[in-house]
């Protein structure tokens, strides 16, 4: 899918695997003269947009947004998800439900899954940082501003810094309130 963002993660196993859309693709470097591409490993359900991909002790993380089939992509928000898949079967392990419509980034904090979500379509506003242990889901921070896109998100000496629009905002060990600065 041309429109659709194309996120990169190397899993547990070694195999490179590409989010585009809906679906996950695999390139095994090590399997056959130039490696092998297998398209379509994972199909998931019509309507997710894939937005970042995580390898996460044995399981893959995919984090994703559902948007309306027939509005024009980004247009119109549904449920943001995380969903774990363990590279063997057909379909996901488990859904987890970010509680927001807009998940904008996955990462890992602490060695903890985290994401940063909004509750408007617009990704304008208050956003979230929220970590993710097991299936729960907890809010463990929040800015205004607009959400970071892609790479908008770095880690250095267990702080977050976040691009929201040009300005920079941190979080980590050395603030201790639920607001990030």
């Amino acid at each position: 899918q041309r429109t659709a963002p194309h996120t990169l993660c190397i899993g547990a196993d070694g195999v490179l695997y590409i989010g585009s859309g809906r679906y996950i693709h695999a390139y095994d470097g090590s399997v056959g003269a130039n490696g092998t591409f297998s398209s379509k490993v994972l199909t998931l359900p019509l309507g997710f947009q894939i937005v970042g991909m995580k390898k996460y002790q044995d399981q893959l993380l995919i984090a994703g947004n559902y948007y309306s089939i027939s509005a024009s992509q980004g247009s119109s928000g549904g449920q943001a998800q995380l969903y774990t898949w363990n590279y063997i079967d057909l379909d996901i392990s488990q859904v987890i439900s970010l509680e927001d419509p807009y998940v904008a980034t996955l990462f890992i904090w602490q060695g903890i899954p985290t994401v940063i979500t909004n509750g408007i379509v617009e990704r304008n506003g208050v956003n979230k940082i929220k970590t993710i242990a097991g299936n729960t889901v907890n809010k463990i921070a929040d800015f205004d501003g607009t959400v970071p896109i892609q790479r908008g998100v770095f880690i250095a000496n267990k702080i977050i810094y976040i691009n929201s629009g040009g300005k920079i905002i941190t979080m980590g060990d050395n603030y201790n309130s639920s607001r990030a600065e």
